[in-house]
C-alpha cells in the first residue's frame, strides 16, 4: 500500500489497489548465500523481491498482511524517483514511461484518475 501526501492516505487506483507480491520470508543460517538475481536493467531495476535462490517457499500464500510504502509520501520524493527512473529506464513504453508514479493518468493509472483510500487515525503513526 502506498503512501500518499498523507499518513493516513492511500492511493488505490490502478495497480495500486491490485498489487501482490511475496515479499515476507524466513531466512535460516544459509542468508549469506542469498542472491537476488541480476535483471537487465542497470542498478538492477526490476529485481526480484525474493532471492532466487532461496529454498522452501516454492508456494507463496496470500496473506492478509499490508506493507505500507512510505516513498510515495511526499511529492518531491515521487519526482525525484519517477526522474531516477526515467534516466535509468528512458523510453520504457511497457511501464507507460512510468507515468503512474507521479499522476493520475497513464495505463497502470485509475480508470477515471485516482483513487484513495483513508486509514483511520487509530491505525497510522508518526513518522517524526
Amino acid at each position: 500500500m502506498y503512501f500518499w501526501d498523507k499518513l493516513n492516505k492511500i492511493r488505490y487506483d490502478g495497480i495500486y489497489g491490485k498489487t501482490w507480491q511475496s515479499r515476507l520470508l524466513k531466512i535460516d543460517n544459509d542468508s549469506p548465500k542469498l542472491r537476488i538475481k541480476e535483471s537487465n536493467y542497470s542498478g538492477n531495476l526490476h529485481c526480484g523481491s525474493i532471492p532466487s535462490s532461496l529454498s522452501g517457499f516454492d508456494f507463496p500464500v496470500k496473506s492478509s498482511a499490508k506493507i505500507f510504502h512510505c516513498a510515495s509520501l511526499d511529492n518531491n520524493v515521487r519526482q525525484r524517483k519517477y526522474n531516477w527512473y526515467r534516466t535509468m529506464d528512458p523510453d520504457n513504453n511497457m511501464t507507460d514511461n512510468y507515468k503512474h508514479m507521479i499522476g493520475p493518468d497513464g495505463k497502470f493509472s485509475g480508470k477515471h484518475g485516482y483513487y484513495f483510500k483513508k486509514i483511520p487515525n487509530e491505525l497510522t503513526y508518526d513518522l517524526s
